[in-house]
């Protein structure tokens, strides 16, 4: 089989990635050079304390040391000891104002390390130890630019409007997983496998690593597989998902959901397959558990059937939320007894459009609203060339569907493959467009506060924002 025209994205080469670094040449930076913002050997914070001893620093700072990380050099690890213990923290900013820091230490002690996240890339950064109430001498760190390999990101707008992060997975002229800042700096990286699809990028559930698809690119043949990456430095791990699709979800206790291929009788359905953390495998879900081949035309231009292309998981229902896109369908399923809980489809007796609400065309991405909504990214067809945001507010008492809100690009923008929503604080919501290479996060009004680009040649999977890692 051909491959599938929702994911017939362009392949280029990809050259390697290129890291830099401005540390000292031991990877370093330690108190002996007080010109840099490193502590002199005194130890001690820099309050001025002369002739008031009310006011003398009761914790000595010393030994201090900061070092990038050698894969990704906007990590530091950064080192202090005090006399006596404290509960210790890194405050950081790109001012001596700071605004950032590490969480504290779960206990006082003398010896001191904690982690930094979030910096750009080509930055001037300020550091300071803290514990107990008082802190250290500011230290200055350049972080080093990001590779040249990285495609160009443009940003326009109000940086803090996207609150927090941005998680992209990055498929085109350059295979790979990145974080940026709302300023469009990348602040964290790691190259994929060429010649794979990156559909989906996700940050862990413990927060200490990336998990991201690649997904093969020849008919989602058996060769896909998930990537973890361990966001402080280390070798990433892969777990082989054969006919792995679009999407997966982490379950509570690590178990890693995932959309793959189910083939029977020469006809391509889709299915759940969950990989436990000790090794089990279990099929957990079937479209041909719900709906009969002979009922519904495969379309032929990618032979497949159901063609899921969105999974996500209601913990407090133990559900399972999917799109099937050659079906214009999102479901609802009890993930014990694999009852079907409800599905939102044209002329099905389920759920009915009222109200002038129209269904969804090609959808992909979605998101459950606390209020019960429904937020969809609609890729529409060919024919509209334009693709949409709707949501919609569902009665499943009276088993409607009415259009609540609903956004289009201005120009008119068609997204044949993927797409992304998610729903922001203040009613405002982030839209990734993604074969267009380009991120909004616009007003319930639909006014635009926020847009992210990227050069030509590259194009965005699922995304997702991070208001802090």
């Amino acid at each position: 089989m051909s491959l599938q025209p929702c994911c017939r994205v362009l392949l280029f080469g990809v050259s390697a990635l290129v890291l830099g670094c401005t540390a000292p040449a031991d990877g370093a930076k330690t108190d002996s050079d007080s010109d840099t913002g490193a502590p002199d050997d005194t130890g001690t914070g820099d309050t001025d304390t002369a002739g008031d001893t009310s006011t003398l620093p009761t914790v000595a700072f010393s030994d201090l040391t900061i070092t990038a990380d050698p894969d990704v050099p906007t990590i530091l690890t950064v080192t202090w000891t005090t006399d006596p213990a404290t509960t210790g923290f890194v405050a950081f900013g790109e001012t001596t104002a700071y605004g950032g820091s590490t969480a504290p230490e779960p206990a006082p002690t003398t010896a001191h390390s904690a982690v930094v996240h979030g910096l750009a890339a080509a930055t001037t950064w300020h550091l300071r130890p803290m514990g107990d109430g008082e802190g250290g001498l500011d230290q200055v760190w350049t972080t080093a630019a990001a590779p040249s390999a990285l495609p160009i990101l443009s940003v326009s707008g109000d940086p803090a409007a996207l609150g927090g992060y941005l998680l992209l997975p990055i498929t085109g002229a350059t295979y790979a997983v990145a974080i940026v800042d709302g300023q469009g700096r990348y602040v964290w990286w790691h190259e994929a496998e060429e010649g794979y699809l990156v559909t989906r990028a996700v940050l862990s559930r413990d927060g200490a690593s990336v998990i991201y698809t690649q997904v093969a690119t020849q008919d989602y043949g058996p060769d896909g597989h998930l990537v973890r990456v361990p966001l402080d430095g280390g070798e990433p791990t892969i777990l082989e998902v054969p006919y792995l699709t679009h999407d997966f979800v982490e379950l509570p206790d690590g178990t890693l959901a995932c959309l793959t291929k189910d083939l029977r009788d020469n006809v391509v359905g889709d299915r759940i397959v969950e990989y436990a953390p000790d090794g089990t495998r279990s099929v957990v879900w079937s479209a041909f558990d719900y709906f009969d081949p002979a009922a519904y035309e495969i379309d032929e231009s990618d032979g497949t059937w159901t063609h899921a292309n969105a999974l996500d998981y209601d913990e407090a229902e133990d559900a399972w939320y999917i799109s099937l896109r050659n079906l214009d369908t999102i479901l609802k399923s009890d993930r014990a007894s694999r009852q079907l809980l409800w599905r939102l489809m044209p002329d099905e007796p389920n759920f009915r459009y009222v109200g002038g609400a129209t269904p969804t065309e090609n959808q992909h991405q979605f998101e459950l609203l606390p209020d019960g909504g429904l937020l969809v990214f609609d890729n529409g067809g060919e024919s509209t060339g334009s693709s949409r945001v709707v949501e919609y507010a569902l009665d499943e008492t009276a088993n409607t569907a009415t259009e609540a809100w609903s956004y289009s690009a201005t120009p008119p923008l068609y997204v044949y493959a993927l797409g992304d929503v998610d729903r922001l604080e203040d009613d405002r919501t982030l839209v990734t467009w993604s074969t267009a290479g380009l991120v909004q996060v616009v007003e319930a009004d639909g006014t635009e506060v926020w847009r992210l680009g990227v050069e030509l040649g590259h194009v965005f999977g699922y995304t997702e924002r991070l208001t802090g890692f």
